[in-house]
């Protein structure tokens, strides 16, 4: 098999490092402008990649935020399958996720492995949390990721506990969400329930609770959703932990919804 990985920093190196073990044997074709990794070719032009292997089995979207709804609709296009990490797109390319969500549902009969890197589904507590009986998730977040990632609170953290929450009460009614970029604080109210944030991403020590619970994420969880996206993309029946691209448009448009501080 051939997979093409877009973005080969920290998510991307992990997706390799994941892809190795689950499928040794697997082609792996690494696109970025900025990284080198010795003599091992490496494309530089992401276009170029898909053109010159249309024929991948798979695309792993690792790369900069913003990049990532023009590498999806051109992988859409050459009918790629695709893992996009979250957030699928940020908020201003929300409509070409729109787009391809209208496609599947009107012209795919069984939609082929287009899925959303919402890890936070695999990990330990997410699963304890189906049986919990409560109508009230309470998301708290400290972590040191302002000289990583840049004031992107809402999509750093907001969207995986936006994400859980949509899963566990279903769509949002209501959004009562500010943010600066470096907080992100506020209200959902689903159809089934209600979801509270306190989430701030400029100060440690690092910490992160579900209702008062420990969400520590674990190595495992990243490598059990690759290893479920592999399995639908040879054909099985999608793993419900899976985000679909309709998952990620539903926090989408719930970011877009939040206002500035």
């Amino acid at each position: 098999m051939k997979f093409i990985i877009f973005g080969i920093g920290s998510a991307g190196s992990r997706h390799i490092a994941n892809l190795r073990r689950l499928r040794p044997d697997a082609e792996i074709v690494r696109v970025d402008p900025v990284v080198g990794l010795g003599t091992e070719w490496i494309y530089r032009d992401w276009r170029e990649a898909i053109h010159d292997h249309v024929a991948a089995d798979g695309a792993i979207i690792a790369s900069p935020t913003e990049a990532h709804a023009e590498q999806m609709t051109e992988l859409f296009a050459f009918g790629i399958p695709f893992l996009v990490e979250k957030p699928p797109v940020d908020v201003t390319h929300t409509d070409a996720l729109r787009g391809m969500v209208k496609v599947i549902d009107k012209f795919l009969s069984r939609p082929r492995a287009f899925a959303v890197g919402f890890c936070y589904r695999f990990s330990i507590l997410a699963r304890a949390m189906e049986n919990w009986r409560t109508n009230e998730l309470d998301f708290f977040a400290r972590d040191d990721l302002i000289a990583r990632y840049g004031k992107t609170c809402a999509e750093t953290m907001g969207s995986h506990g936006i994400d859980l929450a949509c899963r566990q009460f279903g769509r949002a009614v209501s959004v009562d969400i500010e943010s600066d970029g470096v907080s992100f604080r506020g209200r959902v109210q689903h159809e089934r329930g209600a979801s509270h944030y306190d989430m701030r991403i400029d100060t440690g020590p690092r910490v992160s609770t579900v209702n008062g619970q420990v969400l520590e994420p674990d190595d495992g969880m990243y490598e059990r959703e690759l290893a479920a996206w592999l399995s639908w993309l040879d054909g099985g029946e999608r793993d419900p932990r899976l985000a679909q691209l309709s998952d990620g448009l539903r926090v989408m448009e719930i970011l877009g919804q939040v206002k500035n501080a």
